[in-house]
C-alpha cells in the first residue's frame, strides 16, 4: 500500500472516531445540561415555596412550618454536575474544532490527490515485486505472460562482483569503485561515453554535448575517483560487452540460473554499465527479453508496454520530422531536440512539448535487485542517488 493512500485511510478513520466522540459527548451533554436543568429549578422552586410561607406566616400569624431544606450532600452533587456540565461542554467544543480542522484537511488532501492524479497527465504505477525468485515462481508470474516484475529485493547480493568491485564509504551511504582490485585491468579498452552538463560558466550551445568512444578503462578510473553528482565532465561505462572485458571480471558476474533455465538458454548478449549519477538511458525497446540486474547504487526505471511505447516513439519522431527506429544509445537519442523530446514525455510530470504522457510501470533498483524486462517492453532508465552507479544486462 503507498503512502497516499494509507495516509488518506488514516485521514478516514480519524474522521469517523472524532464524529462517533462528537456524537457521545453531544448526548452526554444534553443528559447533564437537563439534570442541571432539573436541580437549578428544584432548588429555585424551594426557595420561592421558603419566600412565601415566611410571608404567609408573617401576615397571619401563624406558627411558620420551615419546608424541607436539601441535604449539604445534594448540593455537593449539585457542584459536581454544573463542573460536569462545564467540562462536557468545553470537550464538545474541542472536538467541534477537531472536526473542522479534520474536514478541511481532508478537502486540503482530495485536492492534492485531484491535482496529482488527474491535473496531470502521467500515472506511473509500480512493478510488483516477487516474494518468491524460485525458477518456478518467475516462469509462471513473468517470464511465460511477458510480463515485467521485480524479482525478490537483494536477489543478487551475493554476486561476486557485487563484492568485489565496489566498497562501502564509512559512513555506511555511498558505494565506490575498488580500486586496488580494478586497476588491475587498466589496460583494456571500454567504450566511454562523455557528455557535458550545463552550469553557471557552460554554455547552453555545449550543453549535452556527447561523444562515444573505446578508451582504457584506467581513464574511466581516475575520473571515478573524484567525480561527483556536481561534476559538470562527466563519463559514463555504458553497454560493454561481455566479449570484450577480460575473463576474471566476465567470471564475477555469472549467468543466473532464471536466465539459463526459464526459456531455452539463449543468451545474446551481456552488458556493463558503470556511471556516478546522474546517469540517462532514452527510451528503447530490446529484442529480446533480458534480466536487469543494479550490482551497485540505485536506478529507477520506467516502463511502457509494447503499443503504448511505440506510440510514444513514433509521436517525438513525428515532431521532429523523422523516421528513425528506436536503436539503443544512439547519437541523436542522446542529445538535442531528440533527447529533450523522450526525457520529456517519460520523465517529466507535464511535457514541455504539451503532449499527454501515458501511463505505465516504474521500478526502484537497489544494489542486489534484479528486474525483467520482457521482449518489445520499452524502458528508460535514470542513475539517482550519490556514489557509485552499477548495472549488468
Amino acid at each position: 500500500m503507498t503512502r497516499i493512500h494509507k495516509l488518506s485511510r488514516y485521514l478516514r478513520q480519524t474522521f469517523f472516531v472524532l464524529v462517533i466522540l462528537l456524537v457521545i459527548c453531544t448526548i452526554t451533554f444534553l443528559i447533564v445540561f437537563d439534570i442541571c436543568i432539573e436541580r437549578i429549578l428544584s432548588e429555585l422552586s424551594f426557595f420561592l415555596v421558603y419566600a412565601r410561607h415566611m410571608r404567609t406566616a408573617t401576615l397571619t400569624s401563624k406558627p411558620f412550618s420551615q419546608p424541607r431544606r436539601p441535604s449539604m450532600f445534594l448540593y455537593a452533587q449539585l457542584m459536581l454536575q454544573l463542573v460536569s456540565f462545564v467540562c462536557t461542554f468545553a470537550l464538545l467544543y474541542r472536538l467541534s474544532r477537531m472536526i473542522t480542522r479534520s474536514i478541511a484537511l481532508r478537502f486540503a488532501f482530495r485536492t492534492a490527490q485531484y491535482a496529482r492524479f488527474y491535473s496531470t497527465p502521467s500515472a506511473w504505477s509500480p512493478l510488483k515485486v516477487l516474494d518468491d525468485s524460485s525458477l518456478e515462481v518467475f516462469r509462471r508470474e513473468a517470464f511465460s505472460p511477458s510480463v515485467p516484475v521485480v524479482l525478490r529485493r537483494g536477489h543478487f547480493l551475493e554476486l561476486p562482483a557485487v563484492q568485489k568491485w565496489f566498497y562501502v564509504s564509512d559512513d555506511k551511504k555511498n558505494l565506490y569503485l575498488n580500486h586496488d582490485y580494478l586497476s588491475e585491468f587498466g589496460d583494456i579498452n571500454v567504450p566511454l561515453e562523455y557528455t557535458l552538463l550545463a552550469t553557471s560558466s557552460t554554455s547552453e550551445a555545449v550543453e549535452g554535448a556527447f561523444q562515444r568512444s573505446e578508451v582504457p578503462f584506467k581513464l574511466f578510473l581516475n575520473w571515478a575517483k573524484h567525480a561527483t553528482t556536481e561534476t559538470p565532465n562527466r563519463l559514463y561505462l555504458a553497454q560493454a560487452s561481455f566479449n570484450d572485458l577480460p575473463k576474471k571480471l566476465v567470471g564475477d558476474l555469472p549467468i543466473p540460473e532464471i536466465v539459463m533455465r526459464a526459456g531455452r538458454g539463449d543468451v545474446y548478449d551481456t552488458n556493463l554499465w558503470i556511471g556516478v549519477p546522474p546517469t540517462y538511458t532514452p527510451l528503447h525497446r530490446d529484442p529480446n527479453p533480458n534480466l536487469f540486474v543494479q550490482i551497485a547504487g540505485q536506478k529507477k526505471v520506467r516502463l511502457l508496454a509494447p503499443k503504448e511505447g511505440q506510440e510514444v516513439f513514433i509521436s517525438v519522431q513525428t515532431a521532429l520530422g523523422r523516421s528513425a527506429s528506436a536503436s539503443f544509445r544512439g547519437e541523436e537519442m542522446m542529445k538535442g531536440n531528440e533527447k529533450a523530446s523522450l526525457e520529456a514525455r517519460i520523465w517529466d510530470d507535464a511535457s514541455a512539448d504539451g503532449h499527454a504522457n501515458v501511463s505505465g510501470y516504474e521500478a526502484s533498483l537497489e544494489r542486489g535487485d534484479g528486474l525483467f524486462i520482457p521482449k518489445g517492453w520499452w524502458h528508460s532508465i535514470k542513475g539517482v542517488g550519490r556514489g557509485i552507479n552499477g548495472s549488468v544486462r
